[in-house]
């Protein structure tokens, strides 16, 4: 007898209406074959399982079972576990692995991160792989005294600039996404504090969605 190897390599497919392999168990150079089963419970009846074997030089047997199913965004990071019994084994061999599923940016937001002392707004969006972030000024690099840290945009002083429409783009190796920003003073005197904005994110990546926000940031005229 020999005892078999476990491994599950890690797999992306890409979100998408196409059935694929979702996750893949190898059970290696054991002898006789090992028994493979999975807990697909977390997927419910969304997944089929297939396997197949191979016979090595040396008379040892690799099995390979692998789970099938779409690539939705719902089952990314749903927990499932391939299950291994052998007579060389101590019990069963239970091996857990996380389904990943890729794709483009979707639900972009900006929200008020903080008001005081320093103005700033902070860009979300949920990606995978992890989206980077631009921030741009009606197309332009933005001016001084507002700057980007990642996610965030900062409004460290008060200038007549700051009375502009600012986008930021969301993007991974599948696609983008942008959400506007306009920022505009609320009253003659302009400080970064007395400044109202207006929200407008839109999927760009297969013209997902698109929704419109509006909000202020005084409390005379909205609450965050």
């Amino acid at each position: 007898m020999a005892p078999p190897e476990v491994s599950m390599p890690t797999l992306a497919p890409l979100v998408g209406m196409t059935v694929v392999t979702l996750a893949t168990c190898c059970v290696d150079n054991g002898y006789p074959p090992a028994s493979v089963s999975w807990d697909t419970i977390s997927l419910g009846d969304t997944v089929n399982i297939t396997t197949m074997s191979a016979v090595n030089e040396d008379g040892t047997i690799n099995v390979t079972s692998n789970l099938i199913g779409l690539p939705t965004r719902d089952i990314h990071k749903k927990e499932v576990q391939c299950l291994v019994t052998h007579a060389t084994l101590n019990g069963t061999s239970i091996s857990n692995y996380a389904i990943n599923v890729e794709y483009p940016p979707f639900s972009v937001r900006v929200h008020l991160q903080s008001r005081d002392p320093i103005l700033t707004f902070q860009c979300e969006a949920n990606a995978n792989p992890q989206a980077n972030y631009t921030w741009t000024r009606d197309d332009l690099p933005l001016p001084i005294g507002v700057r980007s840290n990642g996610r965030e945009l900062i409004f460290q002083t008060s200038t007549p600039d700051m009375n502009a429409l600012y986008h930021c783009e969301v993007s991974n190796k599948y696609g983008s996404a942008t959400t506007s920003l306009h920022l505009y003073p609320a009253n003659s005197s302009g400080t970064p504090s007395e400044y109202n904005y207006r929200f407008s994110n839109t999927i760009v990546f297969f013209i997902m969605f698109a929704f419109y926000l509006d909000r202020a940031v005084n409390s005379g005229t909205g609450n965050e």
